[in-house]
């Protein structure tokens, strides 16, 4: 018994000898989803029972695991429900080889951060008008006109709004313009507004993750104010990003 012991803990350590494990990524994700941990993992021999835990994060999907000698990378899920701002913390590398008579481990401590975002929420698309004032200020003023007294009209460009497409001129046409302004229509934002949206602060937050991805989706250009702050207006993806991050946060 005393040697199968011994045996036990020389094979145990020699399963996990010279293995290399990184965190490549963990990727954000909407609350209720999978965030997916991305992992690269390189033995130097063959690999038995390979399990890899998280003091924090339970139910990991990585137990018992054969690998071969080959680098491979594996992706794990993480099961959160609570929105918010995320640190990668301590992933445990464990197994139990061979016959689990010995426990053989060892810690990973990457620096990642990641987000659980709002769960979104289907709602009406509601962009409110305003005016930039100063950075200092924020919002100074309100405005519900249409936008139609504008100053010319300029070829569509990649990269341009859509909703500042003209389509009245494309019905006749067929020509791509879009609106420019003068003056100080030209510093008005389309606003996805927090103290607009009904009902408590989690729903208001779902209902204005759901807006801001549909406001992607649709093409405009958007700013987002929040009681923790405002993010000016923007499209594409580093701006919905930005705008999901802060409500996650918020």
């Amino acid at each position: 018994m005393l040697m199968l012991q011994i045996s036990a803990l020389f094979y145990g350590y020699m399963n996990l000898h010279g293995m290399r494990v990184e965190l490549l990524d963990i990727k954000s994700n909407f609350a209720g989803n999978h965030n997916l941990a991305k992992f690269r993992i390189t033995p130097s021999s063959e690999v038995f029972s390979l399990n890899i835990f998280h003091s924090e994060f339970s139910n990991l999907d990585f137990q018992n695991k054969h690998l071969n000698t080959k680098t491979q990378n594996q992706i794990i899920k993480l099961h959160l429900e609570q929105r918010g701002k995320y640190s990668s913390g301590k992933f445990k590398i464990q197994s139990s080889y061979p016959f689990g008579l010995v426990n053989v481990w060892s810690y990973l401590l990457p620096n990642k951060q990641f987000y659980v975002y709002p769960a979104p929420l289907k709602c009406e698309l509601d962009i409110h008008s305003s005016l930039e004032a100063d950075t200092d200020t924020g919002v100074k003023s309100r405005r519900s006109d249409s936008f139609e007294d504008f100053n010319s009209l300029t070829k569509y460009q990649k990269g341009m709004s859509k909703n500042r497409i003209s389509w009245r001129h494309f019905a006749k046409s067929q020509e791509l313009l879009v609106k420019d302004y003068e003056g100080e229509e030209q510093s008005i934002s389309h606003v996805l507004d927090f103290y607009k949206v009904e009902g408590a602060k989690e729903t208001k937050l779902s209902k204005l993750c759901y807006q801001v991805t549909e406001a992607d989706k649709q093409g405009h250009e958007f700013a987002l104010k929040l009681p923790n702050g405002y993010i000016k207006m923007g499209s594409g993806e580093k701006h919905v990003t930005q705008c999901l991050e802060a409500l996650s946060e918020c």
